[in-house]
C-alpha cells in the first residue's frame, strides 16, 4: 500500500488560536512559501519555525509545531503520528544539483560503484534525512553491500569543504551543493547526484521525493477546517509562484538578491531539477524507498 494521504473525522475538540508550520531554510523550499498569504487565510497568528530539515523533524516528533515540511523519511518512521498533506512535495524526476555525493577520484571518471569502494569512511552532512538515508541505500543497491554506521561521519553544514579535502569525499544538501557546483568544483572532483542515482537505478520510472509536508495528527484530527485552509494556501502559492508571470518574475528576483545563481539558471532549478507535486507516480516512488529501508534494516 502506498502512503495514506489526509484522512481525519470531524474535530471534537476547541480550535487552535495560533498556528504553529516549520518551514526548511534551503531556497529549494522558496516556491511554496515565497509570498504565501497564510495569515490572511488563516484568520490567526503564525508561528514560523525556519530550520534544517533534521531540527524541523525533531520540532514535529516533539509536538513543537503543528504542520511542518519533513524529511520523507521521518515521515516513514511517523506515519502513526503524522498525517500526509496532500498534493505537494519536494521531489526531483533527476538530477536535483542539491543533494550530491562528492568524490575526489584524482582527476579519474568512476562510475558511482567504483568511487564508493575508494573510501571506508563518509562525512554526511547533519542537517538531513532523508538524503543521508538514500545515500546509505543507492550504496547498497549499486554494490550490495552497506555502508555500516562507524563509517558514517555527521558533520556540520558549514564544514563541507573541509570534509571533502580530509576524507577525499563528502555528503552535501541544499545551498551548500549548490554554491559548490557554482564556485568550488575541482579538476580532481567526481559529482554524483543522488537524485539520478535513484532515476537510473529505477530506468527513469520514479522520481526520489525528498520532503512532504505533514501534520500532527491529533491536531488534524481537530482542526480539519483550518488545515485544508492550509494545504489550499500551499498549493495555490506553489502555482502563482511557478505559473504566474508576474510572481515568478518576483520569486527569481527574490532569489537572486539573496545570492543564487542568475534567474534564468533558478528558473531551471524550480521549473526542471523539481517537482512540488505528490501525485500517484510519486506514491509509488515513497513506497519502493520504505521497501528498501524494511529490507536494508534502515527504517
Amino acid at each position: 500500500m502506498h502512503p495514506k494521504q489526509h484522512e481525519y473525522p470531524l474535530p471534537n475538540q476547541p480550535p487552535a488560536t495560533v498556528l504553529r508550520i516549520g518551514k526548511i531554510s534551503y531556497l529549494n523550499t522558496l516556491p511554496m512559501v515565497f509570498n504565501l498569504p497564510l495569515e490572511a487565510t488563516v484568520g490567526m497568528p503564525v508561528q514560523w519555525l525556519e530550520a534544517p530539515p533534521a531540527e524541523l523533524n525533531q520540532a514535529m516528533k516533539q509536538n513543537q509545531l503543528d504542520i511542518s515540511l519533513v524529511s520523507t523519511v521521518e515521515f516513514l518512521r511517523n506515519e502513526a503520528d503524522w498525517v500526509l498533506l496532500p498534493h505537494l512535495s519536494i521531489s526531483s524526476f533527476a538530477p536535483v544539483q542539491s543533494v550530491l555525493w562528492v568524490a575526489d577520484t584524482q582527476g579519474h571518471r568512476l562510475n558511482f560503484q567504483q568511487a564508493l569502494a575508494q573510501f571506508d569512511q563518509f562525512p554526511v552532512t547533519s542537517d538531513s534525512a532523508s538524503s543521508v538515508v538514500l545515500l546509505k541505500c543507492l550504496a547498497q543497491l549499486y554494490t550490495g553491500k552497506p555502508l555500516f554506521a562507524n563509517q558514517l561521519k555527521p558533520y556540520p553544514a558549514s564544514q563541507y569543504r573541509y570534509q571533502l579535502g580530509h576524507y577525499g569525499n563528502v555528503l552535501m544538501i541544499g545551498d551548500d551543493a549548490l554554491s559548490f557546483l557554482n564556485s568550488g568544483l575541482r579538476k580532481s572532483d567526481c559529482v554524483y547526484d543522488l537524485a539520478q542515482l535513484w532515476s537510473d537505478f529505477h530506468g527513469g520510472q520514479f522520481p526520489f521525493v525528498f520532503g512532504v509536508w505533514v501534520a500532527n495528527r491529533t491536531w488534524a484530527n481537530q482542526n480539519v477546517e483550518l488545515l485544508n485552509k492550509v494545504i489550499g494556501c500551499l498549493q495555490q502559492q506553489v502555482y502563482e509562484n511557478l505559473h504566474n508571470p508576474a510572481q515568478k518574475e518576483a520569486l527569481l528576483l527574490h532569489a537572486h538578491s539573496l545570492g543564487y545563481q542568475t534567474p534564468a539558471q533558478l528558473d531551471a532549478y524550480f521549473s526542471h531539477s523539481l517537482s512540488y507535486e505528490l501525485t500517484p507516480r510519486h506514491l509509488q516512488a515513497m513506497h519502493q524507498f520504505k521497501q528498501y529501508l524494511v529490507d536494508f534494516q534502515l527504517l
